[in-house]
């Protein structure tokens, strides 16, 4: 007789409560990662197909290669540009990858499905991931997924997220692809603005300067 394996939920009351993530507040502290994350999903998609769908047929295709190996690259990606905001922590299930600026949200990087929500097997620690709880009292900031929903054959990213969950329920989310065009925009927009005072300035100390000569 096969014996079944059965999952006992833990109480909400043996761990710490996170605080609540303020959306605004998130995109103003992770701003440098969120407008840098669509390209490096782009980047994942590009390299999955080009380097491994190109020699993998897809009758040797695990049905988790695609997703393990997005993940993957974006993690790399994430320790490549962002490296002193990586770290790494043991879990039950191996080693889970995840990036905090100081004193900030936790950021997990994740495929999401078509309702904005990781992809998870539910264990222990991911229900306390969704849940909001902490085992200690002094990690209580909140837990924000960066995710994509992939199309059906991962040829591309069809939409980039960074979304924020209590239990199982979606409390707001940030279209990454439009936050970042808009605040790429924004930044160039002040870059050249700064370049044309530099040069009006630099032009009328020429002209007074000239002026002065004669």
């Amino acid at each position: 007789m096969l014996k079944m394996r059965v999952l006992t939920l833990f109480d909400d009351y043996n761990f710490e409560a996170r605080k609540t993530a303020n959306q605004k507040d998130f995109e103003a502290s992770y701003m440098d990662v969120l407008i840098a994350f669509p390209d490096m999903v782009d980047n994942a998609f590009m390299r999955l197909n080009k380097e491994l769908f190109a020699i993998i047929e897809p009758a040797s295709r695990n049905k988790n290669l695609p997703a393990v190996a997005i993940s993957g690259f974006l993690q790399g990606s994430m320790i490549r540009q962002f490296p002193d905001y990586c770290r790494d922590f043991i879990s039950h299930g191996g080693v889970r990858f995840k990036m905090k600026k100081e004193n900030y949200e936790w950021l997990y990087i994740k495929k999401l499905d078509e309702n904005k929500k990781p992809s998870n097997i539910e264990t222990d620690n991911s229900i306390k991931i969704m849940k909001q709880l902490s085992d200690s009292a002094l990690d209580v900031e909140p837990n924000v997924f960066l995710g994509y929903v992939a199309s059906d054959d991962y040829s591309v990213a069809e939409s980039v997220y960074a979304v924020y969950i209590v239990d199982k329920k979606v409390e707001w989310f940030t279209d990454l692809v439009d936050f970042a065009q808009r605040n790429r925009i924004s930044a160039e927009t002040v870059q050249l603005t700064a370049l044309a005072q530099t040069k009006l300035k630099d032009d009328v100390v020429t002209v007074k300067r000239s002026a002065n000569d004669q």
